[in-house]
């Protein structure tokens, strides 16, 4: 049996525990047997020399009462004698108690009290009555008497030696016990420390050494070196904790070794997810999936199958390790429960693991026997794939031998078919978008093609019906008042539908790119007097006041001019067009040195645009509501074109209104004054197109 170190601690705190005993029993005896003395001391001894010192007062008293008697004759003298002697019985009682331990003290205290019953008796007693009775106390009775009371004084000094020399032994007896238990103690704690001692240093040696070795062993752990191992040796308790750290260590390589799988796993799962992104392909996903799966879990064969309207459709797609032949065309069809198996994945989405195939009564029926036959599958795991939580597929993993398929796989699976399933998705849905786009797209060309078309065939007409209108207003003369007023009315309508064919073929140039815009020296100066002056008679026809400001010194910018006034024109039309009469259109020009800008601003006191309608303002055909409503009539076009136009000189439109207050419309281009004050303009050449 190997020794412990509880053992080794149980010896040793039992060898000192017993040391303490042996010296708290010494310790215990020593001072019983000081307190004895103490006691007797206390008790005995000095009682006893104080009774002894009380005897000799209370016969000196006696004596010398009873001399002063004698001499006197009178009885007052006789007082102390009288006292002593009513004194003296219990006197000489607790001195015989006092020493009744001591024989030696007891004779000599009996040898006093004799020497006492002497002088009483044969002395003192028959003189008082004889000096009573009127005789005198003759010399040689005197000196008898004398004597006597000498023989007292002997005897008291003899007890009270005696009683001198017991508590001189009794102390020496004292200092000897207190000798012996000091020696006693110092050689008992001696004798423990050092057993102590001997016990800490073999039990030292015996776990010092492994646990150093441990101790080496766990530093070596901590640092990276995971191969080393503790050697079991030393002390039961030792041992145990160094067979505990290598378990720990096991668990470590262990967990390490699951942690790099899993990290591995998730790399490959990244990697895929990766990859999926960089095609919309749903053969390619597919294909990228099952190649992850089968390489990532070691498999022997995967494969995808889609659920169709009746159940599971064949095998869509399949991955086979090196050396393993695909499945035949009859194979693909096998399934072995596809009605429980779609039954279940609806149920909880979640995947069905498949350790042993043979341990599956699933797999005993005759489909399933024949699946198992034809696939080769002992370990199977299949997984639902999924969109939005609708099952679109099953992932099927086979092995050829049995096997159990840790969590950090199938997390693996789910992983994969869950980016398989999104990808998919994905790739129908960009399919779908594709398919959208090319019908837009056609529908868009048809438009075009369309509004191109009708714009060229609306001209025609137009132009003839203007050349008419024209002859007529020549003969405008011959016409009455009312006649006046309906060719008023035709030719209005006429330029109406001249603008919206200008406009529809200016959209159709833009958006087919044919808007060119040919840049040449512009003075916009002269393009905004001109058209203001234009569109005064407009103005004035609806009583609104149409001013502009514009600098003396021409404004000179890099522009296509016939666009410039095109853009001005439609600016200044909407803002007479939205105003009420009375109302008031200004148009300023202002060049801007600092900021290298020629701005054109109009600004109105009209109806203004609704605060939500101001994000759309710029949209083909998109008219604000109150413009609707009011039924003042437009195409919505002419923003559109206008900002195209500045977008082509590299400028911008700004808009800025307020419904009810008013709108301000503002042309910025660009203005770089040269060396000479004339700005650089752009060779004649260069084009832009829209």
């Amino acid at each position: 049996m190997t020794k412990t170190l509880r053992m080794d601690l149980r010896i040793s705190f039992a060898i000192v525990l017993g040391l303490l005993v042996v010296v708290g029993i010494a310790g215990a005896q020593s001072v019983n047997q000081a307190s004895s003395d103490v006691s007797l001391v206390v008790d005995r001894v000095a009682p006893a020399a104080a009774m002894n010192a009380a005897v000799l007062q209370a016969m000196t008293d006696a004596e010398t009462g009873f001399r002063g008697y004698a001499v006197s004759g009178e009885g007052v003298a006789l007082e102390p004698y009288d006292q002593a002697l009513q004194r003296l019985p219990a006197i000489r009682r607790s001195m015989l108690a006092a020493v009744s331990d001591d024989p030696a003290g007891t004779r000599l205290a009996q040898s006093q009290d004799a020497a006492v019953q002497t002088w009483l008796s044969a002395y003192a007693l028959p003189r008082v009555e004889s000096i009573r009775a009127g005789k005198e106390l003759s010399t040689e009775a005197f000196l008898a008497g004398k004597a006597m009371f000498d023989d007292i004084r002997s005897a008291n000094v003899a007890l009270s030696r005696h009683l001198e020399s017991r508590l001189d032994q009794l102390r020496r007896d004292a200092d000897q016990t207190r000798r012996l238990i000091v020696a006693g103690v110092l050689i008992l704690t001696g004798v423990a420390a050092a057993v102590g001692l001997v016990t800490s240093r073999i039990t030292s040696r015996r776990v010092r050494r492994p646990l150093s070795s441990l101790k080496e062993v766990v530093g070596a752990l901590t640092t990276g070196r995971y191969d080393v191992r503790a050697t079991p040796t030393g002390p039961a308790e030792v041992a145990a904790i160094a067979e505990s750290v290598n378990a720990l260590a096991d668990e470590s390589d262990r967990l390490r070794a699951l942690e790099s799988e899993e990290q591995r796993l998730q790399l490959r799962a990244l990697l895929f997810a990766r990859r999926v992104r960089e095609t919309v392909d749903p053969d390619e996903v597919a294909a990228l999936a099952l190649s992850e799966l089968g390489a990532g879990l070691s498999l022997d064969r995967a494969y995808i199958r889609y659920i169709a309207d009746t159940g599971l459709g064949p095998v869509a797609d399949e991955w086979c390790r090196a050396g393993v032949q695909p499945l035949t065309e009859q194979a693909r069809e096998l399934s072995p429960g596809s009605v429980d198996l779609l039954r279940r994945l609806h149920a909880d989405h979640a995947p069905m693991v498949t350790p042993d195939v043979c341990a599956v009564p699933l797999f005993a029926s005759v489909a399933g026997r024949a699946w198992v036959e034809a696939t080769g599958a002992r370990g199977s795991l299949s997984i639902p794939v999924a969109v939005d939580n609708e099952p679109i597929g099953i992932l099927t993993c086979i092995a050829f031998v049995p096997r159990t398929w840790p969590s950090s796989e199938i997390r693996l699976g789910e992983t994969l078919a869950a980016d398989l399933g999104r990808a998919l998705d994905h790739a129908r849905l960009y399919q779908r978008q594709i398919d959208v786009i090319e019908q837009l797209r056609e529908l868009d060309q048809s438009k075009d093609d369309f509004m191109s078309s009708i714009s060229h065939e609306l001209r025609t007409p137009l132009t003839s019906i203007n050349g008419y209108l024209e002859l007529l207003e020549d003969d405008s003369e011959a016409w009455n008042p009312a006649e006046h007023r309906t060719i008023g009315v035709i030719r209005r309508n006429v330029d109406r539908l001249g603008s919206l064919i200008e406009d529809l073929l200016a959209l159709s140039r833009i958006e087919s790119g044919a808007f060119r815009t040919i840049l040449s020296p512009v003075d916009l100066a002269v393009v905004v007097r001109s058209t203001v002056e234009d569109l005064r008679t407009q103005a004035a026809s609806g009583q609104i006041e149409l001013v502009s400001r514009v600098p003396d010194d021409a404004t000179i910018v890099s522009g296509d001019e016939g666009q410039l006034s095109r853009g001005l024109l439609n600016l200044i039309n909407n803002a007479i067009k939205f105003t009420s009469p009375h109302g008031r259109v200004e148009v300023r020009l202002n060049v801007d040195d600092a900021q290298g800008t020629a701005t054109i601003a109009v600004r109105d006191t009209g109806m203004g645009i609704p605060a939500k309608d101001l994000d759309l303002i710029f949209d083909r055909f998109f008219r604000a509501s109150n413009a609707v409503s009011a039924g003042v009539p437009g195409t919505g076009l002419g923003l559109v074109i206008v900002r195209t136009i500045m977008t082509n000189h590299g400028g911008s439109l700004l808009l800025e209104s307020a419904e009810g207050v008013g709108t301000t419309t503002t042309m910025v281009l660009p203005w770089r004054p040269g060396s000479d004050g004339v700005p650089d303009i752009e060779p004649v050449s260069q084009q832009r197109e829209g």
